[in-house]
């Protein structure tokens, strides 16, 4: 989550600056969703060579967030030929961002346990959250408030989608158990009424994409797809537990 939301933050910072719109800047924006998508891909393996104990299989997850950032270093690159008066501070986070991938490159590399991938991999994330701050030491690039703002609110967006999806599919396996009742209706208003709530407050885009992803499980709970223990504020008032006899 983190790794995404972070190249995703990078991106929109530096198109607020420099939004070029021509066929080049959109191709690289494609080959950074690309980039993306083979991140999401590599999340199962890792995690599933983590549970299993043995070494830390994230060469797919890293991949794609190398992609991810090339494509971003090549902005930052053509940036600076093209804005001679900023050539300083966006040759500097070309360099930082450079140094950073290296290092990802060797964390793929290295065939290691847990503790020790995740101390190789904090100082390299350590580096890019810094980047901003050591590049723009001298002079700053030209961003717009006001495109930030929308940026921000737009992922937010996206993210209480996740809410909504995680809603429905906790509807759906509600309903292919007991049918549509009053219980039915209130899960779905609860639903709905969380994701206006976080929408509401403003929340960070991780704690709202983690509640959608939250909602997704319980679906999968009440669909037996889990193997999770019966959470202890189970109404059983309302639902029967999925292991006991259906009513």
């Amino acid at each position: 989550m983190f790794a995404i939301i972070w190249a995703w933050i990078n991106f929109s910072w530096f198109a607020s600056a420099y939004d070029t719109d021509d066929w080049i800047f959109r191709v690289v924006t494609m080959v950074q969703m690309v980039g993306v998508l083979v991140l999401a891909m590599g999340i199962e393996p890792l995690f599933a060579s983590i549970i299993e104990g043995r070494h830390v299989d994230n060469r797919v997850m890293v991949l794609g967030y190398v992609v991810m950032r090339v494509a971003l270093l090549f902005q930052w690159l053509r940036a600076a030929k093209q804005d001679p008066e900023r050539r300083s501070v966006t040759l500097g986070y070309a360099r930082y961002l450079a140094v950073a991938q290296l290092g990802r490159v060797a964390v793929i590399l290295v065939d290691t346990t847990v503790p020790l991938t995740l101390l190789m991999a904090v100082p390299l994330f350590a580096l890019e959250m810094a980047t901003p701050v050591l590049a723009e030491r001298t002079s700053r690039t030209a961003w717009h408030a006001h495109h930030i703002a929308e940026r921000y609110s737009l992922l937010a967006i996206i993210a209480l989608g996740e809410c909504l999806i995680g809603t429905i599919d906790t509807l759906r396996a509600v309903v292919s158990s007991h049918g549509w009742s009053l219980d039915t209706a209130v899960v779905g208003l609860a639903g709905t009424g969380l994701a206006f709530g976080l929408w509401w407050v403003y929340l960070i885009f991780a704690s709202i994409a983690a509640t959608g992803a939250g909602l997704h499980v319980f679906a999968y709970y009440l669909q037996h797809k889990t193997h999770i223990g019966e959470p202890p504020w189970w109404p059983r008032w309302q639902f029967p537990s999925p292991s006991s006899p259906s009513r």
